[in-house]
């Protein structure tokens, strides 16, 4: 089924490439109903083989589901759990820190939100321009203004962030806030991580391979130039065992036999996304002995991993204008993120949308040479 679900895309992406003069309609409507069919027929198959399995990938690997003392118990004083729920006609906001737990309903509409974070995700990516400011400071009354007006983030350094649909692609590191009539960027208060649900705070007591050791992944097929320097690069900043594939070497099936073996997975690869069928989104890497290069997140929700971090750098999210209103916002990035941490991962560094591959190895040398010294968070905020 895999094979005719690849078949079929590289002959609808074939006939798509055409000039507009050569390209037969018919075919594409054919191979579009095919794929779209297979596509279902293997997901419900996928579906069916995990019902069998009582209970799979609905924790991480090890963890239980907390109860509400459980988990302020887990929480390091400082820190704050945010999640957002957005309604139709409100966002919900839920804070637990280790001394209460409060929530507030701001009125805001849905649509009114998605557009706000899909134009500050457009106004971010043109260059020597500062109009995101202006969504940027709006998204930060509705989402922190409150919280911070009532005084539950006082004294807070640390925000385990729950990110509820478009929420799941705005980066809260940028939103601006007004202190004292100067603003500053989320970040330069707060250490900031996402979180798909609050079980992932309990993944303590599931044994991990050393931080010290590093897999670096940078296949060929994704044309990226600095990927391959990018992975040697990074590699450097370990002091236990390393081990870079990259161009050919760089396949599916070496990541599948060795990635249980490390503390580190390091992808510098594009993400390919599935906006009907999630199940089917994946990292891209190379082909051969029997694998077809497509890491998808059903094949990743069966792995066994024992990682401290899985770093997915280069991936492209592949937004377009209107995304939002046409698909369930937060499926696919999700979706991989999360079946990373239910085989078994840590943490996940990813980012948001398409980055140039030249600054993204700038920014990864940088994040990795913070890491002996600081958190995780504290590494990515330094950076930031």
């Amino acid at each position: 089924m895999r094979k005719r679900i690849i078949t079929l895309r590289k002959s609808l992406a074939k006939e798509r490439d055409l000039p507009p003069i050569a390209r037969r309609e018919p075919a594409i409507r054919i191979f579009s109903t095919e794929l779209a069919s297979a596509e279902r027929a293997y997901q419900d198959l996928i579906d069916n083989i995990h019902s069998t399995r009582p209970g799979a990938h609905s924790t991480p690997r090890g963890a239980s589901i907390p109860g509400n003392e459980k988990l302020r118990g887990m929480l390091h004083p400082g820190s704050a759990l945010v999640e957002y729920v957005v309604a139709d006609d409100r966002i919900l906001i839920f804070v637990l820190t280790t001394e209460f737990i409060k929530a507030v309903s701001i009125s805001a509409r849905r649509r009114d939100i998605n557009a706000k974070v899909e134009l500050l995700r457009e106004l971010l990516l043109i260059k020597d321009s500062d109009a995101w400011r202006k969504p940027a400071r709006s998204l930060a009354g509705y989402l922190v203004a409150p919280l911070t007006n009532s005084g539950w983030l006082d004294n807070i350094d640390t925000l385990h962030v729950i990110p509820h649909g478009t929420l799941n692609y705005l980066p809260f590191s940028v939103l601006l806030e007004d202190v004292n009539g100067k603003e500053r960027f989320l970040i330069e208060h707060y250490d900031i991580s996402y979180l798909p649900s609050a079980v992932v705070l309990n993944n303590n007591g599931v044994a991990k391979k050393p931080a010290n050791s590093i897999l670096a992944l940078a296949p060929e097929s994704t044309l990226l130039k600095h990927a391959e320097d990018e992975a040697r690069i990074i590699a450097k900043h370990f002091s236990g065992t390393r081990l870079v594939l990259t161009g050919s070497r760089a396949t599916e099936f070496s990541f599948k036999k060795l990635a249980a073996d490390y503390g580190t997975l390091h992808l510098a690869t594009h993400g390919s996304f599935n906006k009907f069928n999630p199940l089917l989104s994946g990292l891209v890497l190379e082909a051969g002995s029997g694998e077809d290069g497509q890491l998808q997140v059903h094949e990743i929700l069966d792995l066994d991993l024992n990682a401290d971090l899985v770093t997915l750098s280069a991936c492209d999210t592949a937004l377009a204008s209107g995304y939002f209103a046409d698909v369930p916002a937060g499926d696919e990035f999700v979706g991989l993120t999360r079946a990373f941490l239910l085989a078994g991962a840590d943490s996940i560094l990813a980012s948001l949308w398409e980055v140039n591959d030249r600054s993204t190895l700038e920014l990864m040398s940088s994040f990795y040479s913070h890491l002996p010294g600081d958190s995780k968070m504290q590494s990515l905020a330094q950076v930031q």
